[in-house]
């Protein structure tokens, strides 16, 4: 019988480079990551986040589609806690600060399309948005019984609150059919 010596690999490589820069390669896909931008390239997901600034310019043009015939992407998501600023010139851009719009443009045409309310969220925001009504009808169930009971208003304490919704959570994960109650099934 011989022996052998087995190399294991770990699951992520990470490599530091100067600057603060560092790249990982993980079963998660690949991370880039410079001061405090990150780079994240999963499959056929790539998420960018920047905790300041974030420019993108490009010459000719930035499309984000499918890569199919149709090109057309179920969602496309940009999040900001200050503004989103969307500019092709110096004299055309638009400005979403907050609960406002601004729009700089010599000609401006909109369309109305209808879209439904439960077709912009994900699934896990569906799924959020199911089990806050499920956990809001327990809360109020539950504040009417107390307050029956002693025969005064009474208000659950934010902790309990937390409490009640998640052991909504984990009944509702725990039920087979939560898809289809949620509406998405």
């Amino acid at each position: 019988m011989r022996s052998r010596t087995v190399f294991q690999k770990p699951a992520t490589k990470v490599f530091e480079m100067p600057g603060e820069a560092r790249m990982q390669l993980g079963e998660d896909g690949v991370l880039f990551e410079k001061g405090t931008v990150r780079l994240h390239l999963d499959g056929g997901n790539i998420t960018l986040n920047a905790s300041e600034d974030l420019l993108v310019v490009a010459g000719s043009q930035i499309e984000a589609g499918s890569g199919s015939e149709q090109g057309i992407l179920e969602s496309f998501r940009i999040r900001a806690e200050q503004q989103i600023v969307l500019q092709t010139n110096r004299d055309q851009y638009v400005v979403l600060n907050g609960n406002r719009v601004g729009i700089q443009s010599a000609h401006v045409d909109f369309q109305k399309v209808e879209v439904d309310f439960m077709e912009l969220l994900t699934e896990n925001e569906l799924e959020e948005l199911y089990l806050d009504t499920l956990a809001q009808g327990e809360i109020m169930k539950q504040e009417i019984e107390l307050s029956l009971q002693l025969k005064a208003a009474v208000q659950l304490t934010d902790s309990q609150r937390a409490d009640i919704r998640s052991k909504v959570a984990e009944e509702a994960k725990n039920d087979p059919g939560l898809a289809d109650k949620r509406g998405t099934g």
